[in-house]
Parts: structure tokens; sequence; C-alpha cells
């Protein structure tokens, strides 16, 4: 959520959420520079957006292993289709670079 007010009408706001039922807690990290988005992260760098990798520290990074029984197209769309995705996300070299040796 991008929250165009101040910090303390936030908490305000977010403590409204959270007394609106009793068995719903809305949890909300804030800051002023960057938002996390599904796998996206959206900064503003010196006045620019810039968009990177975001992962959840709970994030395995597992995929399909080479030895089980898939067609080798299968296996073989893994990386291909993870390093589209880095190069669709990633605005900057650097971190297109950081999340692709990886």
């Amino acid at each position: 959520m991008i929250w165009p007010h101040t910090g303390e009408e936030l908490m305000t706001f977010i403590n409204d959420l959270n007394n609106a039922h009793p068995t719903v807690e809305f949890t909300h990290p804030h800051s002023t520079v960057a938002i996390n988005f599904i796998d996206v992260q959206v900064k503003i760098c010196r006045g620019a957006i810039t968009t990177s990798l975001y992962r959840k520290t709970t994030d395995s990074e597992q995929y399909l292993s080479f030895s089980r029984c898939h067609l080798d197209h299968a296996k073989l769309g893994i990386p291909y289709s993870q390093a589209l995705r880095y190069k669709l996300i990633c605005s900057g070299d650097r971190d297109l670079d950081k999340h692709g040796s990886k």
C-alpha cells in the first residue's frame, strides 16, 4: 500500500482495521522508500522508481530436480523461465546480475 499521509495516521488506520473483527489481524510493514508485492520489490532511489526481485525469508528456492522422470523440455524450461522472470522484474543490471548468478 502506498500511504500518502503521516506514519501516525497509518498506525491509526491499521489499529482501526485490527479492531474491526476480533479474529482478523492486519499486519503491514511500512517504509517511505520501498514496498514488496508478491515477488517484486519497488523502491524509490534518487527520485526514480526501481524494481528488483523480492523473496520471502521462507523461500526454499527448490525447483524440479533434473534427475526426475520428466520430459527434457520441461526441465530445460525452468532455468529459462527463471532467467526471463529476473530480466522482466529487475530494472537495474546490478540486481539482474545478483539474482541471475544464484
